[in-house]
């Protein structure tokens, strides 16, 4: 944990997850859709909707070759919200590690990541940043047809053993910023 003074509350929370297995990153990226993307997202739900301890929360999974963070950043009106609505991420997280996820939710997740990934393929551009991503990251280049499939692939008792073996304390760094 470390602080940095600023005129609001707030925090950046991160977990890295390194060394992936194989396979985990396709768990990995249905899981930031099912904790940050999409409007009814559980995170947003939560902090947004239900809690409201959050004024602005955002969050995304970064790749970086081998190394994967999934970074959180969450303003609040006060220091006390702000514990608050880390304690909720972390209750959130450890719900998953517990309870496996409905297939309702699990198909709502799904369709957004089609959605994106299909979209992101529709330009030249995105076609092209999705070569030179398989092309850094080492992956044949007669299996990116079947990379769709992969995640789609994804279920909740693989989303349960990824979050019980990666979501641990020793992954997980709090950088907390607000007024002193």
């Amino acid at each position: 944990f470390a602080g940095i003074p600023a005129a609001s509350a707030g925090f950046h929370m991160g977990f890295r997850f390194y060394p992936l297995q194989a396979g985990d990153v396709y768990s990995l990226r249905i899981l930031e859709y099912l904790l940050l993307e999409g409007e009814t997202s559980r995170l947003r739900n939560r902090l947004l909707r239900r809690d409201l301890t959050a004024r602005y929360l955002s969050g995304a999974l970064e790749e970086r070759l081998s190394v994967s963070a999934l970074k959180v950043f969450c303003l609040n009106t006060n220091a006390v919200m702000a514990e608050r609505s880390q304690k909720a991420i972390l209750s959130e997280i450890d719900k998953l590690r517990t309870n496996p996820v409905s297939q309702d939710e699990m198909a709502k997740a799904k369709r957004l990541f089609k959605m994106d990934y299909l979209r992101s393929q529709s330009t030249n551009l995105g076609r092209a940043l999705f070569l030179l991503d398989a092309v850094f990251s080492g992956k044949p280049r007669n299996a990116l047809g079947a990379e769709l499939d992969n995640y789609l692939r994804v279920s909740p008792p693989a989303l349960t053993a990824f979050v019980n073996k990666y979501f641990i304390p020793q992954n997980r760094v709090v950088l907390e910023i607000g007024p002193q």
